[in-house]
């Protein structure tokens, strides 16, 4: 009987769990934030299975709050009678302060638990939500690894006669910055201050280098290349040398395979590419262009085949704008999701919005607000939010002055973001994905709902006949560049109840107030039954790791075409890195418990659909 249950196990990998340690503290530098003893900018990666649960447990050593959230990862939202089985709602694991849960303080500790949704694959990445924090080194990708992209990522392959043979590598591209983010954030709240920081220079996979080196080896037939866009504030262009890129996944969405040679990321966006090794093209040279106020900051790189080549690589200028296929808009109309559909229109009007956003350097605002200000219909992000230090909004609105937008339950939603002044932002929506049925160009204009003689309104129009016409589907993803004076017309499901942030991804931007809280089937939730932890305080001295618990590090590359999740090492921390896991040992035990009990039934489940 026990053999046969490990081989049901085994076979459908049922009921994953995986317990996670986030030790985060400060570098002796006093600005680099350290997660595990890691002091990378970008820290390693995390990979999960779809369906798997992960019991996160978070200790805050830093001089200030933290809290983290998991960037486009669509959680299981489990509701009505499962609440009562201890599971929670999507909402409860998205990492926000002040909103779905209290900030993590100064020497204290927090379990967050979330399971990754069972449709729910692809590149994805964890990072501070507090402040201007995950610049400094709180952020690290995701992957989330599922059959379907394995067949997918196959089919194409096929398609492209890439072979078999594939390696795996994770590329991350930021801006980066000569002062300390806080010190910049407090001048950047100076009165005198309207325009964006200055950008110091650019990150390649979480270095300033330039010419690094990408290792092919030697029985590689194809690249399966994950790229992030993981900047505080700025856009990024990755462009390898006579190599086309084939593009499979959108922000965690399986798209029908394009092919092109350079790639232009928004702040949050994510990519997977595969590239077939090309011997006439040895040792090809990458280009990483950097988005700043007047032009880029572009470096160079090596893809590198063979190691006993030269490895440097020419670092004369590059005009990023004429890279082939370079765009600075969104290809709405190119990545196309499988397996969508087109959302149906909106029921009623009820269910579209328009947002317009602006900046405001006036001196009524620097009266009220001490700086300049960014106001979304005329409101502060802030205006929507307790403080990050009170409790959630899912506890209480009493401290918000504005009510979250409600935009219903169960229906479609149209909501128009519009770009009233002259800069571009990235903006990301927490929780869901959208499909982009219209994105104008700059000086296209806002559009309004009620006005439909725009030129906004009328490119809207026929962008929507066109889906309907085709029968395509509209690009999908969670975030996206809408341009200065111009518009966007996001289609979402309202169909995770909660309290859910549309914000720009800018993070000086945020600060200042880019952003709205959307209200979605509140009155579905059990508010006064929701369990909302509080984070408790870390004991010291601090007792010896528990080796149930695993922490997070790198790992090697992967060479398999469909590689399996990576289990994580676990580690055995020495006296003088041991971490406090009191009182969380009950947790763990409550957590083997509770992953035995649903394995248990899962088997009985499996055995009961044989018998019939």
């Amino acid at each position: 009987m026990l053999i046969e249950a490990l081989w049901i196990v085994l076979l459908f990998g049922v009921s994953q769990c995986k317990d996670l340690k986030f030790d985060i503290s400060r570098h002796e530098d006093g600005r680099t934030i350290r997660l595990n003893e890691n002091d990378d900018l970008i820290k390693p990666p995390l990979r999960l299975r779809n369906g798997e649960q992960l019991n996160l447990q978070i200790e805050n050593h830093l001089d200030q709050p933290t809290a983290i959230h998991f960037h486009g990862l669509l959680l299981e939202n489990f509701v009505g009678e499962e609440l009562a089985t201890g599971k929670q709602p999507a909402v409860l694991g998205d990492g926000v302060p002040g909103i779905s849960q209290y900030e993590v303080g100064v020497n204290r500790s927090y379990w967050q638990n979330i399971t990754v949704s069972k449709t729910t694959c692809g590149t994805f990445w964890y990072h501070s939500h507090y402040a201007v924090q995950y610049g400094e080194g709180l952020r690290g990708p995701v992957i989330v690894d599922c059959d379907q992209f394995d067949n997918h990522e196959r089919d194409v392959a096929k398609e492209f006669g890439l072979g078999a043979h594939v390696q795996e590598q994770i590329i991350t591209l930021s801006d980066w910055y000569k002062y300390p983010h806080d010190f910049i954030m407090d001048a950047f709240l100076q009165p005198n201050k309207g325009a964006d920081p200055h950008v110091d220079g650019s990150l390649f996979n979480g270095k300033q280098d330039e010419n690094q080196v990408i290792q092919v080896d030697p029985d590689t037939e194809y690249l399966r290349l994950r790229i992030l866009n993981m900047a505080n504030s700025n856009t990024q262009v990755f462009h390898i040398a006579n190599h086309k890129m084939i593009v499979i996944e959108t922000d965690g969405i399986l798209v029908k395979p394009v092919e092109l040679s350079t790639l232009t990321l928004a702040t949050g966006q994510r990519y997977t590419v595969l590239v077939k090794r090309d011997e006439n093209n040895q040792n090809a040279r990458i280009i990483h262009g950097c988005n700043k106020m007047m032009g880029y900051i572009t470096k160079s790189h090596v893809l590198q085949y063979y190691p006993s080549f030269s490895t440097a690589v020419s670092s004369s200028s590059v005009s990023i704008s004429r890279l082939p296929d370079f765009t600075s808009i969104e290809l709405y109309k190119k990545y196309e999701p499988i397996d969508w559909m087109l959302l149906p229109d909106p029921e009623s009007n009820d269910q579209k919005f328009s947002l317009d956003y602006e900046q405001s350097t006036s001196a009524a605002t620097k009266q009220k607000y001490h700086t300049s200000m960014f106001f979304v219909n005329g409101d502060t992000m802030g205006e929507f939010m307790n403080p990050a230090s009170a409790v959630p909004l899912l506890i209480s609105m009493e401290n918000a002055t504005k009510k979250p937008i409600n935009v219903g339950f169960g229906g479609t939603v149209d909501i128009a973001i519009n770009s009233i002044d002259h800069m571009r932002h990235p903006w990301h929506l927490h929780g869901h994905h959208f499909q982009v049925i219209s994105i104008g160009e700059s000086g296209d204009g806002p559009l309004h709902w009620d006005n439909p003689s725009s030129r906004a309104y009328a490119k809207y129009s026929e962008d929507l006949t066109y889906w309907k016409s085709s029968g395509r589907v509209p690009m999908t993803r969670d975030t996206i560049n809408i341009a200065g004076s111009s518009f966007a017309v996001i289609r979402f499901q309202a169909d995770s109840p909660g309290l859910w942030l549309l914000h720009c991804h800018v993070d000086w931007h945020m600060v200042k107030g880019l952003g709205v809280v959307i209200q979605e089937g509140l009155e579905t939730l059990p508010l006064d039954s929701l369990v909302i932890r509080e984070p408790t305080n870390i004991v010291t001295p601090k007792p010896k790791l528990n080796p149930d618990i695993e922490l997070l590090h790198e790992e090697s590359i992967s060479s398999t075409p469909t590689p399996p999740p990576t289990p994580l090492p676990t580690v055995q921390a020495d006296a003088d890195h041991a971490i406090n896991t009191q009182p969380e040992t009950s947790k763990l035990k409550v957590i083997g418990i509770y992953c035995a009990v649903v394995v248990f039934l899962d088997i009985m489940l499996y055995k009961y659909m044989l018998s019939r």
